[in-house]
């Protein structure tokens, strides 16, 4: 996407103004990182996203979560499916709905007491007991691993891996 027509003055400490409809358009939030590239005379700036930076390290250990929790899981950005298990890997990329973002916004631990159905994004829609549960690296919400289950007892005995799961994931990405 290339908007001409807007020129943007660099004031004394060296910022520049992004105008409001180009935050909204793109979803910058106040206290957002940038990423700054220099392409000859371009300076590009991109949204940086710290768990898009999942290693290696991590996506073992999801690997080894998905297979001993054996229920649908993904691990998403504030606005994709960074990792999803075995059997929704078509998934990874694809934009989250806005209830799912809503909901990661929150920063609070969401557990359905029933069994609902939910749009993860547009061409999926998942039934069941759904448990969200948020990733805060350095005290901004960057994700959340989200997890569905038709057995809401199975669920629960479930969580205390997904928690484990979450705090591998902090860790690393914070260090």
């Amino acid at each position: 996407m290339k908007i001409t027509g807007m020129i943007r003055k660099i004031d004394e400490l060296g910022r520049i103004v992004i105008p409001k409809e180009i935050r909204k358009i793109l979803r910058l939030k106040t206290d957002q990182y940038l990423e700054i590239f220099l392409n000859n005379d371009e300076v590009i700036l991109k949204k940086y996203f710290p768990i898009k930076g999942i290693s290696e390290e991590v996506d073992i250990y999801f690997s080894v979560f998905s297979d001993q929790i054996k229920l649908p899981i993904f691990i998403t950005d504030d606005e994709k499916i960074i990792l999803a298990d075995k059997q929704f890997r078509n998934t990874i990329n694809e934009s989250i709905n806005e209830e799912i973002i809503n909901l990661i916004e929150k920063r609070k631990t969401y557990e359905s007491q029933k069994v609902e159905e939910k749009q993860l994004f547009h061409l999926l829609k998942l039934k069941g007991f759904f448990y969200i549960l948020p990733i805060i690296i350095c005290g901004d919400c960057e994700g959340a691993a989200i997890v569905v289950s038709q057995d809401q007892e199975e669920l629960n005995q479930k969580k205390e891996y997904i928690e484990l799961l979450v705090k591998l994931i902090v860790k690393t990405l914070e260090n």
